[in-house]
């Protein structure tokens, strides 16, 4: 039996030459189609295991009672997609969706994030998707008028113009949603993009003005609580900025000026940085995420897996544990020269895999990347990075004198495969994931029933849809450890 790929084409979860790869795939082989009813529940189905199986609807209710996992799935019931998103989006397997119920609203915010960076004719072709399928031409008018005023709110910071820009911005959630808090906002809105265009004084002046608006007697304690929260963000944001600053200055040894943040923002002074403690010395990570991870995992001999491995040193989240605990594990990273360097820096009973680590349904050889060092961006995978291209330059600053952000290729693989190679244990410590954007990709090339971690550590910059795919894997939240980098526990 042949799986019916035509008949799907009119999913648009796949692109189509994806789809028309896996066109007899299969051909002469047998496959087993399993829909979902009370009687499957009276039946022994272990032995789809060793079948090609395709699932339909709601099968997902029963994968643990039933005891084999579909390689395909299929739902074309609209009010099934609507109501499973979460329970689908998990799925670790080929999908074929018959329509996402929010596609619209998708393709305008893709238009507006398009108009934002300038790229008008995919703006324009995401437009037309939106209104084709159905997207309210007010709603429509609403998020491209907010994203002009945000665009004239970065122009006028840049010009200098703050009051202007202010304007702008609190125009830009005004307009798109007038019920919250503009005021607010609006300036949470300004901190982030002044951080986000190297206006660190102008930033750094707007979080000291509203770090003072917090002491002053009539901002009520419920108001107090939501200005506080957004001025936790806003440290964070020039935190991380400065950072990759100090950073870019330590590498190339250039005389640059870092704008120096405000008084509560707690960042390593130069001199700390330049001659670090003995203490200090034995970590590695940014944001000291290796110095929190210890405090989780305080036991020597333990097994690691680190994806985005870079060189072994920069950054690393597992190189504390190798050195002073003596953990071994597996280290992953798709950029020739940083692999070998990685070969190099760490510890021979480890295992080294240059790849990019995709899920089960990736079906091309090869992933795109655009190199940036340390932020390096895969392409045509499941990202939470709207524009790879832009985010691995905005990451420039990493790359070592004369170098350049570019397109390369990297071999793909499920990083379950890359376990299985490395003879990895079936219950390990840790997992750090940080793939710039691809980390739900790679989560889906992990087999949870076969290889488990006692904490994930995973980059991510859409925490909800992370934390229900791995709700659904057996992991809960228990801490975020910066802006960007949430642990989770197996249960």
């Amino acid at each position: 039996m042949l799986i019916a790929v035509d008949a799907l084409k009119a999913g648009p979860r796949m692109h189509w030459s994806r789809i028309e790869s896996l066109r007899n795939r299969h051909r002469g082989q047998r496959c087993v189609i399993v829909a979902n009813g009370p009687s499957l529940n009276h039946m022994e189905l272990g032995f789809l295991r060793r079948e090609h199986v395709i699932g339909m609807n709601k099968i997902f209710l029963g994968f643990q009672k039933f005891g084999f996992y579909p390689r395909y799935y299929v739902a074309v019931n609209p009010k099934v997609v609507q109501q499973s998103a979460a329970q689908i989006q998990a799925l670790n397997c080929v999908r074929f969706i018959g329509g996402h119920p929010d596609r619209a609203k998708l393709a305008l915010l893709a238009a507006a994030g398009h108009l934002q960076t300038g790229s008008m004719d995919e703006a324009r072709a995401h437009l037309r998707r939106a209104v084709e399928w159905g997207c309210n031409k007010r709603v429509v008018s609403q998020v491209l008028v907010a994203s002009v005023h945000n665009v004239l709110g970065r122009a006028a910071s840049v010009a200098g113009h703050e009051d202007r820009a202010k304007l702008h911005f609190e125009q830009s959630i005004a307009v798109a949603n007038p019920s919250t808090d503009v005021k607010l906002l609006g300036h949470a809105r300004s901190v982030r993009e002044m951080t986000s265009l190297g206006l660190l004084s102008q930033a750094a002046s707007y979080v000291s003005q509203a770090t003072e608006k917090l002491k002053q007697p009539e901002v009520v304690a419920a108001h107090a609580r939501a200005h506080q929260k957004v001025v936790d963000l806003e440290v964070d944001w020039l935190r991380e900025r400065v950072v990759q600053l100090q950073k870019q200055v330590y590498a190339t040894k250039a005389p640059v000026t870092v704008v120096k943040p405000p008084a509560d923002m707690k960042t390593p002074s130069p001199s700390t940085a330049t001659a670090p403690s003995a203490d200090a010395k034995k970590f590695h990570g940014l944001h000291g995420l290796d110095r929190k991870l210890a405090a989780y995992l305080d036991y020597d001999g333990g097994y690691f897996v680190e994806l985005g491995a870079n060189d072994g040193v920069d950054q690393s989240n597992t190189l504390y544990f190798e050195r002073e605990r003596g953990w071994r594990g597996v280290l992953i990273e798709p950029i020739l020269h940083n692999f070998l360097k990685c070969q190099s820096n760490r510890a021979t009973n480890n295992a080294f895999f240059c790849a990019a680590c995709v899920s089960d349904e990736y079906v091309e050889p090869y992933v795109r990347l655009t190199y940036s060092n340390l932020m390096t961006t895969p392409h045509g995978v499941d990202s939470d990075v709207a524009d790879p291209a832009a985010h691995a330059r905005s990451g420039a600053g990493y790359l070592q004198p004369g170098e350049k952000p570019v397109e390369v290729m990297a071999v793909a693989r499920t990083l379950s495969s890359l376990l299985d190679e490395a003879g990895a244990p079936a219950e390990m410590g840790l997992l750090s994931l940080d793939v710039e954007g691809g980390e739900l990709e790679v989560l889906k090339g992990l087999d949870h029933r076969s290889h488990r971690f006692r904490y994930m550590l995973v980059e991510c910059r859409d925490p909800q849809r992370l934390a229900n795919y791995l709700a659904d894997a057996g992991y809960v939240l228990i801490d975020k450890i910066s802006q960007h980098d949430y642990l989770y526990a197996s249960r």
